[in-house]
């Protein structure tokens, strides 16, 4: 994208704003895996710190998983901050079929493919992620064959959740643009 993705703007809400929001109704602390160095410490909100530099995403959900099982917090609801769509009703969901399982993880899955970053992760996921991370490994489905999985299809989803695709997330300034417009036409039916 160019630049911090968490603080960019739609209808005058941040990224990252969105992204507590649909979280906080969920849980008692919202905590934001921030990368190497603490960040958005005007939310309030604990943060963790990626143990091995430059390791991306897997990195922050070890430090996540580390941090909740410290915690004894678990499972630990994980969303990229640049799903502005996110929903709690999701989040119910995949933790529904998680606690209805014997699986680890419970990870939403689109036409586009599985989301990692929008899923619910036991703490049992922490040391196969850790071990992943130990071996160079940075891609968030690095563990992923030493974990049993659940997954929660699109296709299952309330029609009204489905029609919303709460799982758009924004990689490039095109994809920003057309969820501003989203966003924009949204904001004005609902006034």
């Amino acid at each position: 994208m160019g630049s911090d993705k968490a603080v960019l703007d739609l209808a005058g809400t941040r990224l990252i704003d969105l992204a507590v929001a649909a979280l906080t109704p969920l849980t008692e602390a919202v905590v934001l895996a921030t990368g190497e160095a603490p960040r958005y410490l005007e939310l309030g909100l604990d943060t963790v710190l990626d143990s091995h530099a430059g390791c991306g995403p897997l990195g922050g959900l070890v430090a996540g998983l580390e941090h909740a099982k410290l915690h004894d917090r678990d499972p630990v609801l994980v969303l990229a901050c640049d799903t502005p769509r996110a929903s709690a009703r999701l989040f119910e969901l995949l933790v529904e079929r998680l606690e209805s399982s014997s699986a680890d993880a419970c990870l939403l899955r689109t036409a586009e493919g599985i989301e990692p970053l929008y899923a619910v992760y036991k703490t049992s996921c922490a040391a196969p992620a850790r071990a992943a991370l130990a071996a160079g490994q940075r891609r968030m489905n690095a563990f992923h064959e030493a974990v049993e999985l659940a997954f929660l299809d699109e296709t299952e989803l309330p029609h009204e959740l489905a029609e919303r695709r709460p799982a758009t997330n924004l990689n490039t300034p095109s994809e920003y643009e057309a969820e501003r417009a989203y966003f924009d036409r949204h904001e004005a039916l609902e006034q």
